[in-house]
């Protein structure tokens, strides 16, 4: 784990270090998102590329918006790097047994 130290200037700025910016995968114009926990604890950083929706017919705005319910209910394990991910699909029962919600 690396640890980032930046200073908040004039105007709420902020320089982020290149080395984060490219672990993030981020670059000027898009979007840091921060999930904090009562102001105490940052829990998530993730960088956020925004794409316009006109981009996208209406039935993949439709998929789009499914996956992400079906995501967000299904009990995915949370992983920080792509060498924790499972090496196998697995189907719903499986995740949810893997994410502690299952018997």
């Amino acid at each position: 784990m690396k640890i980032f130290r930046m200073k908040i200037v004039a105007k709420r700025q902020v320089t982020i270090p290149t080395e984060l910016l490219k672990s993030l995968r981020i670059r000027e114009g898009d979007y840091l998102e921060v999930q904090a926990e009562d102001g105490k604890k940052v829990l998530k950083l993730r960088g956020l590329t925004l794409a316009p929706t006109s981009y996208f017919s209406k039935d993949v705005l439709r998929k789009l918006h499914n996956r992400a319910a079906e995501i967000e209910g299904a009990g995915y394990p949370e992983v920080q790097d792509v060498s924790e991910l499972p090496t196998k699909r697995v189907g719903k029962e499986e995740r949810t047994k893997t994410a502690g919600h299952g018997v």
